[in-house]
């Protein structure tokens, strides 16, 4: 009965060093190689996804680039039509600088000729404190051509409204080409 007894204890300690074997040698590099396949999977899974999300950004960068050449090309027609609206566009530029004021936006508009002159529409779109935006304007009236201020609309941006955003259409008068009054 006894041998009986160590034949089962030794046949259970065989089968019990096999399994520990088994669970060292083949199992635990197993499920380790699984683990780092699955970080790898996951991080391509990542990178994919990133991919999509550079592509909308370059898409939207793109689209921003086409409407920055476009309006590149608009106000160089305008400037070419009336070299007046350039040096009008510089001083806007010069003011805004001496003012600190962020220059977000110029935006021509209409052109109509008059009799000797022509009235460019133009909207301005600034960001800066209350001080800073009427320093601004005041810069713009000490230009050497002849504008009307026709809309101002100032809003705050921020919670607390220390930064406003202001936009401003102006009507800009400049000699019409080939005048010679």
């Amino acid at each position: 009965m006894k041998s009986r007894k160590t034949r089962s204890l030794m046949l259970t300690f065989v089968m019990a060093a096999a399994v520990l074997t088994y669970l060292v040698f083949v199992f635990f590099p197993v499920q380790q190689s699984i683990g780092e396949m699955r970080r790898e999977l996951d991080e391509q899974r990542q990178y994919i996804l990133g991919v999509d999300n550079r592509y909308v950004q370059l898409n939207a960068l793109q689209q921003r680039l086409a409407d920055s050449e476009e309006f590149v090309q608009s106000a160089q027609a305008a400037a070419q039509q009336s070299p007046g609206l350039a040096e009008f566009l510089t001083a806007v530029t010069e003011a805004a600088l001496t003012a600190g004021v962020s220059l977000d936006r110029i935006s021509p508009g209409e052109v109509s000729d008059g009799a000797t002159i022509r009235e460019h529409k133009v909207e301005l779109s600034v960001q800066g404190s209350f001080r800073q935006f009427f320093t601004f304007l005041g810069e713009l009236e000490y230009w050497s051509g002849s504008l009307w201020i026709i809309e101002t609309t100032i809003e705050p941006t921020s919670e607390f409204g220390e930064i406003l955003e202001c936009r401003v259409v102006l009507a800009v008068f400049t000699d019409l080409p080939g005048n010679s009054d």
